[in-house]
């Protein structure tokens, strides 16, 4: 089961609920993302306060960032309607970095990969070694092409 929340007041990344959920589930199985059954993947867009509060408490990095995974499938017991995997994405840092690259991505296409990229990592894959990023890089544009197909180019 797919969750989603908007917390965050941008107004120029506001995709619908139902979006931000059609995308995670797409995203999930097409990254092999394997959930306790009736748990819950929960997908929340988080205003720059939150997101800034959050990495500096657990990850103990203290600035914005564009996204943080939870995975709380740890061995312990998940009983129906439970978060097993928490994604926090910030809609604000997708307008920042949609202006600052010099390609024609947009706010919600820079949320798509953010969320893409959450995705990848519940699923196992890290980005802390070269080589690490490399194969996310190549597993987010593998996603993120196979959703294209689909018509899911950005959360807008």
């Amino acid at each position: 089961m797919i969750c989603s929340r908007r917390q965050s007041k941008t107004k120029a990344v506001n995709p619908t609920l139902k979006k931000i959920r059609t995308a995670a589930a797409l995203s999930a199985e097409l990254a092999g993302l394997e959930l306790p059954v009736d748990s819950v993947l929960s997908v929340n867009l988080v205003g720059p306060r939150v997101m800034r509060r959050v990495n500096r408490g657990f990850l103990e990095h203290d600035q914005l960032t564009d996204v943080i995974c939870f995975d709380y499938r740890d061995g312990s017991s998940i009983s129906d309607g439970d978060v097993a995997v928490e994604i926090l994405i910030s809609p604000d840092m997708a307008e920042i970095q949609a202006a600052e690259r010099p390609s024609d991505r947009t706010p919600g296409s820079e949320l798509l990969v953010y969320l893409v990229h959450g995705v990848l990592h519940a699923a196992g894959e890290l980005d802390s070694t070269p080589d690490q990023r490399r194969r996310m890089r190549r597993r987010e544009r593998k996603v993120l092409r196979s959703l294209a197909l689909k018509g899911i180019m950005e959360l807008s």
